[in-house]
C-alpha cells in the first residue's frame, strides 16, 4: 500500500466539500452516502459553491501518479474558535456513482504555502454502493482538534477500487 507523502502540495480543486465539525463521541470510522446534503449548523465549515466542473476519481495503480489516482482535497481556514473535525463529505456529479467495496485514506494537516504537514490520518472502507449524484461522507473514528485562525488541508485517497464498469465517481 502506498502511503502519501505528508509534504506533498495539495491540489486545488473545485469540490463541493463539507467539513462537519461536531463534538459527538468518536466511534468506528464509517462511510455513508445520501442523496441529500449533510445538515450544516453554525459550527460547521461548508462549501456549497456552484459547480464549475468535475474531477474524475478512480483507483487504478496505487501510486497516485495519475490525475485520476490522486487524493482529492481542499484547503480551508478555521475561524476564531478551536473546533473538532468529525467528518468530510464530497458530492458526486449527477449521473455518477461509486460501487463498493473501496478503501480510503483520509488525511488532515496544516498548510503553509505549498507544504502540507500531516496531523491525522485514518482509513475507512466503503461497504455499500452509492446512488448517482450522492454525497459521500467519511466519519472519523477520532475527531481531529483544529486550532483557531489556521489553514488546514483535508484529502481523501482511494486505496482500492472495483472494476471501472461498476461506476466511476466524478466529484462536483
Amino acid at each position: 500500500m502506498n502511503t502519501p507523502n505528508p509534504t506533498t502540495p495539495l491540489r486545488a480543486l473545485s469540490l463541493v466539500l463539507t467539513l462537519l465539525v461536531l463534538t459527538s463521541p468518536a466511534g468506528a470510522a464509517t462511510f455513508s452516502s445520501s442523496t441529500s446534503p449533510p445538515v450544516v449548523n453554525s459550527t460547521d465549515i461548508a462549501n456549497f459553491g456552484a459547480q464549475t466542473g468535475t474531477d474524475k476519481w478512480f483507483f487504478q495503480t496505487a501510486n497516485e501518479s495519475g490525475v485520476t489516482d490522486a487524493a482529492k482535497g481542499q484547503t480551508f481556514t478555521t475561524g476564531s474558535a478551536a473546533i473538532q473535525l468529525k467528518a468530510v463529505t464530497y458530492k458526486i456529479s449527477s449521473g455518477n456513482m461509486k460501487a463498493a467495496p473501496t478503501t480510503y485514506t483520509i488525511r488532515v494537516g496544516t498548510v503553509s504555502g505549498t507544504n502540507f504537514h500531516l496531523i491525522a490520518s485514518e482509513t475507512c472502507t466503503q461497504t455499500v454502493s452509492t446512488t448517482a449524484g450522492a454525497y459521500m461522507t467519511w466519519t472519523l473514528a477520532s475527531p481531529v482538534a483544529l486550532s483557531p485562525n489556521t489553514t488546514y488541508g483535508v484529502d481523501v485517497a482511494m486505496k482500492s477500487g472495483v472494476a471501472w464498469t461498476t461506476g466511476i465517481p466524478y466529484l462536483s
